[in-house]
């Protein structure tokens, strides 16, 4: 994909984010007729709501409850093949 493409594909998923369209098939229809760009668009929208809420918090917030789950663990511990 040309950096062109790429830079549609951004102005585009800013705007989905911005106001997330009911029919994303339709929205991605009207405003771009690129197969490539909205295909791509497609892919980064539903990765998009897959992912939720993760990392919209910073971990810092969190690092009392991984500190505790931490606990008891050796540094040379193996858990499964970690």
């Amino acid at each position: 994909m040309n950096t062109e493409r790429w830079q549609r594909v951004r102005e585009l998923f800013e705007a989905a984010l911005e106001n997330p369209p009911a029919d994303v098939d339709r929205w991605l229809a009207e405003r771009n007729s690129d197969p490539e760009v909205r295909a791509e668009l497609a892919s980064l929208l539903a990765s998009h709501s897959k992912a939720g809420d993760f990392l919209s918090r910073p971990v810092g917030d969190r690092r009392e409850r991984f500190e505790e789950a931490s606990r008891g663990l050796a540094a040379t511990q193996v858990i499964g093949p970690y």
